[in-house]
């Protein structure tokens, strides 16, 4: 399992304004992805109350498991550690998930796992260069 440090930008753009970033953004066309995931958390979310979260998403013809840390928020701006692998299952297993959350639930809970929501989410991602790079 391969350990990243994910940085994430959140906008919340009113519908008015959309149009407008599109046109700063229009040097590049852009790639649209459709991601489902499918979180997963024990019956009494021990998952989410070691400050982690776990899913599941299918990406390009595979699935890709995906455990982050609940990391820092500041004005939209989010910065947490995440470890993701290549899996064949719909269902998370004891096996796959790794350290550092199997370090922190048992063997009994992570056998209790389940899915407790599914998003399904459009992703527009465009490249944006500055100044020589």
């Amino acid at each position: 399992m391969s350990k990243n440090l994910e940085i994430e930008l959140k906008l919340d753009i009113g519908p008015a304004f959309r149009g407008q970033l599109r046109d700063l953004l229009s040097n590049d066309p852009g790639r649209d992805d459709r991601l489902k995931a499918s979180y997963f958390d024990t019956p009494d979310l021990a998952v989410h109350r070691a400050g982690y979260s776990l899913r599941i998403r299918n990406e390009s013809g595979q699935r890709i498991q995906t455990v982050k840390t609940e990391g820092g928020a500041h004005a939209g701006l989010f910065a947490r550690a995440e470890w993701e692998q290549v899996v064949e299952q719909k269902q998370p297993s004891r096996e796959t998930i790794g350290a550092p959350l199997a370090e922190k639930l048992d063997h009994a809970l992570l056998d209790s796992l389940q899915q407790v929501f599914v998003t399904d989410v459009r992703r527009t991602t465009r490249l944006i260069e500055q100044g020589d790079m």
